[in-house]
């Protein structure tokens, strides 16, 4: 198994869509590159490296939402704009004003930019349709909100409704204590387990 983490939500009673249909949006919604300016890109990859971007074994779904940041550190930025600010002002006469400095930082971010090197990372989610849960391999809930927010722009059905609370939270697993329901979802987690172990064969790096 490769999930690290779980966070647990519960499908909105009304969430029917057939793997196919979300194989269908979700393609739509393909994660490409970041441009020239863009400093994120997110969109869906292949959980298993195949042209699949739901896996579907025993009606238990693996998605995959990938994610390039380009790595521009603030304080490259602020050295480069105080370097050419400084030249600027020696040749003007006087200091640039803080309009001057604001356009000026932009300026320098649009030229790095480009040229700035990126990072890709891959987040997973397990869907249950039929037992209705969701779980997000994400360290905390408002990373996991970043997928459930990606989701919830891909899926029609749901963001025509402007159903955002479509998920409802679950505790953690390692939260999890003899109550008869979270039994009942630490027998599902075990199937989950069992589904990865035959789903999975890579992951994006």
């Amino acid at each position: 198994m490769f999930f690290k983490n779980a966070q647990v939500y519960r499908l909105a009673k009304d969430w029917d869509i057939t793997v196919e249909a979300l194989e269908e949006q979700l393609g739509k919604k393909a994660f490409h590159p970041c441009g020239s300016q863009d400093m994120e890109s997110r969109g869906w990859v292949s959980p298993n490296k195949t042209e699949a971007r739901v896996v579907s074994v025993g009606g238990h779904w693996l998605v995959a939402l990938g994610f390039e940041h380009r790595m521009l550190p603030s304080a490259v930025v602020k050295q480069e704009t105080e370097e050419r600010a400084e030249a600027m002002a020696e040749q003007q006469g006087f200091k640039l004003g803080k309009k001057q400095l604001k356009e000026l930082k932009e300026a320098v971010m649009q030229e790095l930019l480009p040229r700035a090197f990126t990072k890709r990372s891959t987040m997973y989610a397990w869907i249950d349709p039929v037992g209705g849960w969701l779980v997000v391999d994400a360290s905390t809930q408002s990373k996991a909100e970043e997928m459930l927010e990606t989701l919830r722009h891909t899926q029609a059905n749901i963001a025509a409704a402007g159903d955002n609370n479509a998920f409802d939270r679950r505790r953690p697993l390692a939260q999890f204590d003899h109550h008869p329901a979270d039994v009942l979802l630490r027998r599902q987690h075990e199937q989950f387990v069992a589904f990865l172990d035959q789903c999975f064969t890579g992951r994006m790096d």
